[in-house]
């Protein structure tokens, strides 16, 4: 064990033969340099040749027997008793308590007079309110230092009475200050009640007269509108008149009115199927990838459609139109296609293919869709027919769609025709197709997903989201 013996030097004072174990930290040598100098070992600066002792190791310094060490540092010098020993409030008797506090004597103890003494003693506390006491005439004031005075206050105010205050004394005087305080307040209140009379009386002669002028210009207003009035009924009487003289003329002139809204309905269902025909023989593409802007569209198209419907023979003849739709809303999506085909009924068989064989629809990992082309009113008014769509399909009741704009199926081998969604209703609740009814006509039931139908006959569609005659989505979605 490395184990020293070395001199320690302390001022004047030197000391030979100190143990120095070097295992152990510094501070325990410190330690032991404390027991024999009395300086702190916080105090203690211990040098030796090639550096400083620390508190903690003993670094790069080399001990030897035999050797010197330098401290610094003084000892403190311990703390002398004090001569007077404090005392604490604690400990001290009541006499002493006021003798220290300097506590003048307070009201004579009658066993409920506590609050009313700590009220004085309170009052004297407050340098501020003794000096204003002081400077107090209570001969000629009425305000609350008059409740101090005449019970021996004098004392109070010097502090040298010997007993306690006479509580009857005390108690007239406050009674005395009392009632002429509440005199003084009633004089008040009084003066302030005339005040306010007088204010409300003004007031209510002004709003009288306000009140006056309002009925007047009311009045000449009432005059008025009732001339005007007077002059409408007397224009009416004179309408009515001469439309009873002019009835008979009136009747051909509603028969041509109602021949012409007639001719006008017909003429929008004729323009409507007109332009739903220029539109028969078009598709509509969705999803389909854009590839090279160098390679031709309709070559893309028509090798697709080699390969999902190779029956069919396609040819370049039987593409008349390829091209992309504007942009929508998502720019990172695929442009929609329009595809027109040169003959309908290769169209249709197109459409009945991938009805039957959804999987056609898949390139990759990506899911076309395929749609009839249609006018906008065609597409509303299909819109607008979807919860009579809706119920057929949970009654499992196959339908197609008309033209130009109406719907037909068959129920228990009679053909049906609806062109009217409050007259579709009616007649699905009279044939029983909907049940349950709710306060809207329709089935309480909540509309799933997972239904569907099969198209049926010519112009049949397969669209279920928007039921306008998409391929490619199987199952019903609804909307809440």
């Amino acid at each position: 064990m490395p184990l020293f013996t070395v001199n320690v030097k302390w001022g004047k004072e030197k000391f030979d033969g100190v143990e120095l174990n070097t295992d152990e930290p510094p501070m325990v040598f410190k330690a032991q340099l404390f027991a024999l100098t009395g300086v702190q070992p916080d105090r203690q600066k211990v040098m030796v040749k090639g550096g400083t002792v620390k508190d903690d190791d003993w670094g790069n310094i080399k001990i030897k027997n035999g050797m010197t060490l330098l401290m610094m540092g003084s000892a403190e010098a311990l703390p002398e008793e004090p001569v007077a020993r404090p005392v604490f409030v604690e400990d001290m008797t009541e006499e002493q308590l006021a003798s220290a506090m300097e506590l003048p004597c307070g009201l004579t103890n009658l066993g409920n007079t506590c609050y009313m003494n700590a009220t004085v003693q309170c009052i004297r506390s407050v340098p501020e309110l003794k000096e204003a006491l002081k400077r107090t005439s209570v001969l000629n004031t009425t305000t609350p230092g008059t409740l101090l005075s005449g019970a021996g206050i004098s004392e109070v105010r010097r502090g040298e009475q010997q007993h306690g205050l006479d509580n009857e004394q005390l108690l007239h005087q406050i009674t005395t200050t009392m009632m002429q305080l509440n005199e003084k307040k009633r004089e008040e209140r009084k003066r302030e009640f005339q005040t306010l009379r007088l204010e409300v009386q003004t007031s209510s002669r002004e709003l009288k007269e306000q009140l006056e002028t309002e009925r007047k210009r009311a009045d000449e207003k009432f005059q008025i509108l009732q001339g005007k009035l007077q002059t409408l009924q007397e224009k009416i009487q004179t309408i009515e008149s001469d439309v009873g003289n002019n009835k008979s003329e009136q009747e051909p002139l509603k028969k041509k009115f109602s021949e012409r809204e007639i001719n006008l309905l017909d003429f929008d269902r004729k323009f409507i199927y007109m332009e739903d025909n220029l539109r028969r023989n078009n598709i509509i593409s969705r999803n389909f990838p854009e590839g090279n802007a160098k390679i031709d569209l309709k070559t893309e198209i028509l090798k697709w459609l080699q390969k999902v419907t190779p029956v069919l023979n396609w040819e370049e003849v039987d593409l008349e139109q390829v091209h992309r739709l504007p942009a929508g809303r998502n720019r990172m999506a695929p442009r929609n296609i329009i595809v027109q085909i040169l003959q309908f009924a290769k169209k249709e068989a197109l459409m009945n293919i991938l009805r039957k064989n959804p999987g056609n629809l898949e390139m990759g990992t990506t899911k076309l869709e395929v749609y009839n082309d249609y006018c906008t009113e065609t597409k509303n008014w299909r819109l607008s027919m979807k919860p009579i769509t809706i119920q057929l399909m949970k009654a499992g009741v196959s339908y197609s769609w008309g033209y130009p704009t109406f719907l037909k199926f068959q129920w228990r081998g009679k053909k049906y025709r609806i062109d009217d969604l409050d007259k579709g209703v009616r007649l699905l609740k009279e044939l029983g197709i909907i049940k349950g009814q709710n306060k809207d006509g329709f089935g309480n039931e909540k509309e799933g997903a997972g239904e569907g139908r099969k198209p049926d006959g010519e112009g049949a569609e397969g669209e279920i989201e928007v039921l306008l005659g998409a391929v490619g989505r199987i199952e019903l979605r609804e909307e809440n």
